[in-house]
């Protein structure tokens, strides 16, 4: 991670979504089949722990250059599955983090707005 970002991370209250790229330190690379894919995929949940990887929904960073489209998630998940991750950790990956990022973030925004009311009373 760049300075930069670990100073957000310090000052965030709410969880922080970092690309792909804050774990490179060369250009990006394609990939040259998806059970590569998948085993970078691996790489980064042993550098920051399956709950906080998750599969983006804009097909770049070397995706396309491996899958065609959405419909092929079920080649992914099974991918995951043997790359020995367990039908809950691949679930994180394939949607169930950013679920869970989306809704504590959004529940901090309301949370926020709430504390402003307030203080304008």
């Amino acid at each position: 991670m760049t300075r930069r970002e670990l100073q957000a991370a310090a000052l965030s209250a709410t969880p922080l979504v970092l690309s792909h790229t804050s774990l490179t330190r060369g250009p990006l690379r394609s990939f040259v089949d998806g059970r590569e894919w998948v085993a970078g995929i691996a790489r980064m949940v042993d550098a920051a722990a399956v709950d906080h990887v998750g599969i983006g929904t804009d097909m770049e960073g070397g995706v396309n250059e491996v899958w065609d489209d959405y419909a092929d998630l079920p080649a992914v998940a099974h991918l995951l599955l043997q790359q020995g991750f367990s039908s809950v950790e691949a679930s994180k990956i394939l949607g169930g983090n950013y679920v869970r990022v989306f809704r504590q973030v959004a529940a901090a925004r309301e949370a926020a707005r709430g504390a402003q009311t307030l203080a304008r009373r």
